[in-house]
This record gives structure tokens, sequence and C-alpha cells, in this order.
């Protein structure tokens, strides 16, 4: 071909492109849009009507498939584009085509017109407006990688040596760029499925049409599936469950139409299906890889099964009672939240007794007994009822349209006079049992009843009205009062002292001290009340110093007085709560007050209650030995009172025995009650531990407990509380006028 000579702008344009090709051949984008440019400044600079690059390829079918990689084309020709070659396949390929073939294969430039062809080959061309044509095979490592090509309109006009030699050039570039990106290919081909091989997650990559093309090690554990018989299978058929395999087909063609909606780059939790057909959840998110002939999508899948199942056992734990399956208080609030309609009852059962079982035979022994007790409470349940465990002692039954509060309070109370057994144990649970019927929110029903339930003096079985709501504010601002008084250490708050008496000698052995509270406007306050309060609001630790302080300070007082006449020391006995002997300083502080006021150990008794000893009782033991270190004596206050007493004699440091007034209001016309006084007594005895009969207030009582062999009384008959003063000058032998 003889063709005009190639301007300097041409040639500059085309160097320019040759430098740029050269310069980009390792990447892959910017390699195809310099290999254009070069095919541009070609087919400018000499006058071509075409210039393109071909690829052959394996396309995983027998043969070989050729596709445009690169393509330039005068004014008023149609761009090859990325249009592909129908596959070169052996049994349908024409002559022509396997002879091309196979010289292209041995590296032969073929060259020649249009006219001279046959069969597809010149049908192909023909369609493409080629009239004469020249093509170099291009060699990369040795091996057909495809071949350049050019053609001009002239079949008269041979072709020129420097477009030829140019040919060449170009095409052993693109050979070398061509290795190039194979090396980094093979490369990256070797990193990627070292990567998939050592991923956790599953790693699917489908193509438009949702065939799954790779299918790593995770995703064949994950899913059951081996790679071999996943690939070329339909993602739908294969991993989806079948409910959502349509959903997911139209949602592909949907995104693939207008882009819209789609999951790209979003975290979704949803169900994957195993090669046996089960279901489980994962976690699943894509990404898409766009090429200019293609497009595929990459899942990672993740099972999240443990995940879930964690998650559901958290949340059974945060709304459901382990024990009883019940629904917890939160658990209650979501149900009725969710229910169709209001409650208009709620029933509120409290077993205060429970603790105190607990620390008796341990909470191995409650736990099932609360068990029990949900399945008697269902009993009562009607309708639509729901049953909840709102706390350690408490239950909750609401009521919906058609079922009556009280006919089901009532019924619970009625449920629960029968006894319960438990691991051979027969015993009764007494229920305070609080009644809402005032619709409203859950919260305010549930804090109603329970209102009701705490309501004192009022029976087992309670209904909410305002009136408790006003004797609740009372209580709170007594509380209120109540504290002041003890943080200001107010004279309103003051002692009185109940003599001990020995049943012998009808000597004066000790006084127990107690308080009392006189109200600045409401006058005395019942010791049962704000005990009570003291107890529910916290301040018995606090309360309980300022009696100890105040009866060791009594104590001192009046053993100095009878030191200086000659006279024994009278002891004075103080009650220690539950919170004051868990305190970890409690006996150092005792320490310190005895010091402070220059008392002995051995003059001071104290009384712990058979709840506090079971609550915690290995400190209990621990307290019960310090304060005998000190000299003092321990007694067991309120006795028989608790579950297993007896039990505890034989390990617990006890001193004293103070018997239960219960017993002894009945010991004269109740031969039961004489009976077990009899071997409370005698157990006591046995064990060396002094005996104290609470609550005699006559002479027939006071002779039923001597005649049974108890050391000392107390009560009315031998004296009532009293204060300080008369207490110092109570006599041996003294008698309640």
């Amino acid at each position: 071909m003889q063709g005009p000579a190639m301007s300097e702008v041409a040639l500059s344009h085309l160097l320019w492109a040759m430098n740029a090709f050269v310069a980009q051949s390792d990447d892959g984008d910017l390699w195809s849009e310099a290999l254009e440019r070069v095919c541009a400044g070609i087919g400018a600079a000499f006058g071509l009507s075409r210039v393109a690059v071909f690829e052959v390829h394996q396309d995983g079918h027998p043969g070989l498939g050729v596709v445009c990689r690169a393509d330039w084309a005068r004014p008023g020709l149609a761009a090859i584009g990325r249009t592909q070659h129908r596959t070169l396949a052996p049994d349908s390929a024409d002559d022509l085509q396997r002879d091309w073939a196979s010289r292209r294969i041995r590296g032969e430039v073929i060259e020649g017109l249009t006219r001279d062809l046959t069969g597809y080959m010149r049908a192909y061309f023909e369609a493409h407006q080629i009239v004469r044509f020249y093509t170099v095979p291009v060699m990369a490592a040795g091996h057909w990688w495809g071949h350049f090509c050019i053609a001009h309109d002239d079949e008269n006009l041979p072709w020129d040596e420097t477009v030829t030699s140019l040919c060449h050039l170009v095409a052993g570039m693109v050979a070398r760029s061509a290795e190039c990106m194979r090396a980094e290919r093979e490369l990256s081909d070797v990193t990627l499925r070292s990567m998939l091989g050592s991923a956790l997650d599953a790693v699917v990559t489908i193509d438009e049409a949702g065939m799954i093309l790779e299918f790593n090690p995770a995703a064949e554990r994950i899913f059951g599936y081996r790679r071999a018989d996943a690939i070329g299978r339909t993602l739908g058929a294969t991993i989806i469950p079948p409910r959502y395999a349509m959903s997911h087909q139209t949602g592909l063609r949907r995104y693939l139409e207008d882009g819209s909606p789609h999951i790209l780059g979003r975290r979704v939790e949803l169900e994957g299906r195993r090669a046996d057909g089960s279901l489980f959840p994962v976690e699943l998110t894509v990404t898409e890889i766009r090429s200019a002939t293609r497009r595929v999508f990459t899942a990672y899948l993740r099972d999240i099964s443990n995940f879930v199942n964690a998650q559901e056992a958290l949340e059974r734990l945060a709304y459901h009672d382990a024990m009883t399956g019940l629904p917890n208080r939160a658990g209650l609030l979501r149900l009725v939240a969710d229910a169709p309609t209001a409650p208009t009852g709620v029933v509120v059962v409290h077993f205060r007794d429970l603790d105190v079982l607990a620390a008796s035979l341990g909470r191995e022994f409650t736990e099932p007994v609360a068990a029990q007790l949900a399945l008697r409470l269902r009993l009562a349940l009607r309708g639509d009822a729901m049953l909840a465990r709102t706390g350690e002692r408490e239950f909750a039954i609401i009521l919906f349209r058609g079922s009556d509060a009280l006919a089901t309070g009532r019924s619970v109370d009625v449920l629960f006079q029968a006894p319960l057994e438990s691991e051979g144990r027969r015993f009764y649970l007494r229920a305070r049992i609080g009644i809402a019927r005032e619709q409203g929110q859950l919260e305010h029903m549930l804090r109603d009843a329970e209102m009701a339930l705490h309501a004192q003096g009022r029976g087992h079985a309670v209904v909410f009205d305002q009136s408790l709501r006003a004797d609740h504010q009372e209580r709170l601002a007594l509380e209120t009062d109540l504290r002041d008084a003890i943080l200001r250490r107010s004279r309103d708050l003051y002692m009185v002292f109940q003599p001990i008496v020995c049943c012998k000698t009808g000597m004066v052995m000790g006084f127990e001290a107690l308080a009392r509270w006189s109200h600045p406007a409401l006058g005395n306050v019942e010791p049962g009340e704000f005990v009570a309060i003291a107890e529910a609001s916290g301040l018995s630790e606090q309360l309980g110093e300022l009696v100890l302080e105040r009866a060791v300070a009594a104590c001192a007082r009046w053993n100095h007085d009878r030191a200086s006449m000659g006279l024994s020391a009278r002891y004075v006995s103080v009650n220690l709560s539950a919170p004051q002997v868990m305190a970890p300083d409690l006996v150092a502080r005792i320490a310190n007050i005895l010091q402070q006021v220059n008392l002995k150990g051995d003059q001071v008794l104290f009384e712990l209650t058979e709840s506090t000893l079971l609550s915690e009782p290995e400190k209990a033991v621990e307290v019960m030995v310090q304060l005998q270190s000190l000299g003092s004596k321990v007694a067991i206050d309120d006795f028989g009172t608790g579950y297993s007493s007896f039990s505890y004699l034989q390990r617990l440091p006890v001193n004293v025995l103070k018997i239960d007034r219960s017993f002894i209001r009945e010991i004269v016309d109740n031969s039961r009650s004489r009976r077990i006084v009899g071997v409370m007594v005698d157990l006591a005895h046995a064990f060396g531990i002094e005996v104290v009969a609470e609550g005699v207030e006559n002479d027939d009582a006071m002779n039923e407990v001597v005649a049974l062999g108890s050391d000392c009384v107390q009560g009315f008959l031998v004296g009532r509380p009293m204060r300080e003063e008369d207490a110092r000058h109570w006599p041996d032998g003294g008698r309640t006028p």
C-alpha cells in the first residue's frame, strides 16, 4: 500500500498513543483504552478503513471463542465494538476457519481480499465492509493469544512495508502486555484461590442469569454442596429456600433493568438452605463487579445460627423466668403491649416465706417449689388470662374481659390453704394477695396491686382503693420523718428497757433494749410500724446503730451505779438486724462503742432473729463467733417461727434461746403448745443453751414455763418496757402493778 506520507502531527499522535499503551500495559482497563488509541493512531496515520485487536479464549465449551478487544473504524463505518465471534468448535467450523486457526497457532500472517474468502469468514467480513485485510497473530509466551488486524478499501493497493512492520511491532507490544497481564492474572488467581480457600465465610459468585460461577470451601462446608456440583447451578435452586426463589429472580431481574431496589453493600439477615433441605439463618453482603462484557455478583454469607441461638437465649433470659418458664416483669409488659385488648384486672401474689425457706433449705430446694407455685396458680386462670413471675417471691395474674379479679384473688387464696410438698417435705406457704380492678396502664395496675398486698392489717387478699394510695403517701411521709430523726439523732427516738428475770431466784438478769418513736406531730408511732418502715426503706442499719449506742451507754450508766452500791451487773440485750449482721465492720464498731463507754462485752447480749440467721447462715456464724470473742453472749430471738429451727441449734454458736411469745400465749390452754415448748427447752439444755420464755403475762403462764424448765422469763408479768431511769431502779422480784 503506497499511501500519502504520514504527517508529523499524525506521527506524533501515534507515538504518544504507543508510549501510553506501553506505560499502561499493567492496568487492564487503561490498557484497553490505550490500545484503542493505538488503533486509532495507526488508522488515521495510514488512511486505513479498520484497525482491530481480537483475543481468542476458551469459553468453557469445546473450541475457541474470539472477542474484539479494541477497534477503530473510519468515519462512515460502524464499529465492530465488543462483538464476539461464534465459538469455533471442531465439529462445526468450516475448512477456512480450521485453516486460519491452524496457521495462527503456528504464528503465520494471514492477508488477502474478502472476495476470495468463503463461508462464515466471508459473511463476517462483508458485514463489516472489510475489503483488503492484513492480520498478524499475537503470540504470548509462544501461544496464540489473538491477532492484530488492519483493513482498507482498495482491492488493488498492496500493503506498504512500513504499515506491515508497524503491525508486527504492535502485535509484539500486545503480546508482551498480554504476558504481563496473564502473569498478574495467574498470581491474582492463586491469591484469590488462597483467600477463598481460607475464608471463614461462604463466598458465592453468580452471573446475570443467577448461575453460580464460584463456590469456595466455606460455602461447601456451610451449605453441604461440593464445588463441582454447585458450579453451573442457579442460585435459586441451590441455596435459597423455595419460598424465596421467585422473589430472588424477580429482584435480580429488576435490578439489572433499572438498578433498584438492591441490597448491594448492605448487611442483611435471611434464611439459607442446605443441601439436605434444612434452613438456617445467614448474614449476607453482596458486591457487584462490572466489566465491559458482563456483570457478576459476589455474595459473602455467614452462618449465624450460633449468634441467633445465643440471641434467642439472651431474649429468653431477658423476658422469661428460667425456672418456671413464665414471662418475667419485662416479658409480661411486652406481651400485654401486643395483646389485642387492654387488661381489666391484676392479681399479684406474694410469698414472703420463700426467702426464709431458701436460706433454710437452699435455693436448689426452693426453685422447684417456685415451679410448683406456678403450676398451682395456673389453676386459677380463666380464658386468656396471663401468668408471670414478676419477682423472686412474686407472681402476677393479668386478666382480660370476662374475668373477675376479685374472684380470681379469692380462688388463689383458697388454693394456698392446702400444703405443698417437695423432696418429701410437706409445708405451707403464706400468700399475700393484692388486687387491682381499675383499668389503666399495666405498670400502674401492677403498682396498685402491689400496694394493696403490702397494706397493713387488711387480710390476705386486699383490693386496691384510693385510700391505700393515701396510706402509701402517709407512709412515705413517715419514712421521710424517720430518716430525718435518725440522721439528726433526735431525742424523739428514745429507748425503753424490759426486764429479763431468772425463774429460780426472781433476780433481774438484764433488760432488752427496745426503740420507741414519739413523732412531733403524730405522737407515739407503733414500733411495728416504724421498724417495718426502716426495714423496707434501708434504714434498719442506721436505726440499729443508734439503738446500740444508746442501749450500751444506758447499761454502762446503770452498772456504774450498781457497782458503787456493791450490786451485781445487769446486762443489756440488743437486737441486731440483718443489714447490721451483713456489715463487714460490725464487730469492730461494737468494740469501739464498748470502749467509749467503758463497758465490758459480757454485759451485752446480742439477739438475732431466725430470719436473719437463715438469710446468710455462714456470715451469721462468723459474726456470732466474733461477738463471743468480745465476751458477749448471742441469743436467737423469736425461736420457733422459722424453718428447721431445731437443726440449727447443733451448729450455731448460740448461748441463749428466746422462745417466741406465740407459743407462750397458748401454753396454759393448749397442750400442743405446752409439749412444743417442753421439747424446745429440753433440746436447748441438751446443747448447753439457756432458755428465755418471752410473752409471760400471767401467773399461770409463769408456772407452766417454770415447770417446763425455762431459765428466765420476759413479759408484762415481770415488767413492762420502761424508761432508763425506771430500769435503773427496778428491783429484783419486781412485778408490773
